[in-house]
C-alpha cells in the first residue's frame, strides 16, 4: 500500500484520572499491560495505524492527563482533533460524571464535526461495577454516541474501540464509499461482542 493511500488523523482521549486511558493506549501500541503505570502529566503522544482494505489510517494519538488540575491544558490537546475517545471507569461513578463534563467540553470548544466514542473500561472487573451500564447507553443513546466497554488488562475491545473512531471519522468526512470501502461488517462484528476494561 503506498504512502498517498493513508490518511492521518489527530484524535484524543479524555477522562478522569485512573481511568486507565494510558493503559488502554499502551496495550494497543504494545500488546502489554502495566498496573503500575504512572499517572500522565500533561500529555503523551503515540500513533497507530489502522488497515482498511483500501485504505491506512493513521491516528495520532494524544494522551491527554486526567487530574483535574491538568484540566486547563487539555484544550491545547484537542483543539484541531478529528475525534476523541472519552474513557470512564465502570467501577467509579464519579469518572462517568467526569466524561460527560469532557464530553461537554468538545462540544463546546472542540472541532464542531468532532467523532466521539464513549468507552468503559476496566470490564475484566464486571463484579465491582457501580456505573449502571443501562444508565450510560440511554445517556449514549441521547447524545448520538458509539458506546463500548473495554479492558486494558484482557484486551477486550481495545483495537476495536481505536476502529470504531478510525472508521466514523472516514465515514462523517464523506471518504468511505466514494474513495475507499470500510469493511460492512465492522459495526455488526463489534455489536456480537459484549459491550462494555481497563
Amino acid at each position: 500500500m503506498d504512502s498517498d493511500s493513508k490518511l492521518s488523523f489527530k484524535v484524543v482521549l479524555l477522562g478522569h484520572s485512573h481511568v486507565g486511558k494510558t493503559c488502554l493506549v499502551k496495550k494497543l501500541i504494545t500488546g502489554e499491560f502495566d498496573p503500575e503505570t504512572e499517572t500522565t502529566i500533561n500529555a503523551t503522544y503515540s500513533v497507530y495505524d489502522v488497515e482498511f482494505e483500501k485504505q491506512t489510517v493513521q491516528l495520532q494519538i494524544w494522551d491527554t492527563a486526567g487530574e483535574e488540575k491538568f484540566q486547563k491544558f487539555a484544550p491545547i490537546y484537542y483543539h484541531g482533533a478529528f475525534g476523541a475517545l472519552v474513557i470512564y471507569d465502570i467501577t467509579d461513578n464519579y469518572s462517568f460524571t467526569r466524561a460527560k463534563f469532557w464530553i461537554n467540553e468538545l462540544y463546546r470548544n472542540g472541532s464542531p464535526d468532532v467523532i466521539i466514542i464513549l468507552v468503559g473500561n476496566k470490564l475484566d472487573r464486571e463484579s465491582e461495577r457501580t456505573v449502571n451500564e443501562e444508565e450510560v447507553q440511554k445517556y449514549a443513546d441521547e447524545n448520538s454516541l458509539y458506546h463500548i466497554q473495554s479492558s486494558a488488562k484482557t484486551g477486550e475491545n481495545v483495537a476495536d474501540s481505536f476502529r470504531a473512531l478510525a472508521k466514523k471519522i472516514l465515514e462523517s468526512k464523506k471518504l468511505s464509499r466514494n474513495n475507499i470501502r470500510v469493511d460492512d461488517d465492522d459495526d455488526d462484528n463489534l455489536k456480537k461482542k459484549k459491550q462494555g476494561c481497563c
